[in-house]
């Protein structure tokens, strides 16, 4: 049974977290709103701050290189895959925590068609 709909739900959904992260780490880390060139300026946050928003783009930017291996290397066809489901549909609840919704749909999309493969390559 073939998976390249997994695999480019699993893509896409990587691809915009390394994005997302890289975004957060920029916009949010070095740049707010001010006066300054194209309307921002560099930020200046309390201590721990910048440690606690650096830390969630490094997390997203490194699910996202998780995400593309797993698509890439390890989901292949007429295989079973259980742990990956798991990881998927765990990452897609951590998504929804955050609301970063995009994640959350391309994660459990993939989840529960990766899932509703295996289900069948098990009766086969």
């Amino acid at each position: 049974m073939s998976r390249k709909q997994e695999q480019l739900l699993i893509t896409v959904m990587g691809i915009w977290q390394i994005i997302d992260g890289m975004l957060t780490i920029i916009y949010y880390g070095i740049f707010q709103r001010g006066n300054g060139m194209l309307g921002l300026s560099p930020a200046v946050y309390p201590n721990g701050y910048m440690m606690v928003i650096t830390g969630f783009g490094t997390l997203l930017i490194t699910l996202g290189i998780i995400n593309l291996l797993l698509s890439r290397r390890y989901i292949k066809d007429d295989q079973v895959y259980w742990k990956i489901g798991f990881f998927l549909l765990f990452e897609s609840v951590l998504s929804f925590i955050v609301l970063d919704l995009i994640s959350a749909v391309l994660g459990l999309t993939a989840a529960i068609l990766l899932m509703a493969k295996n289900k069948a390559l098990k009766v086969n």
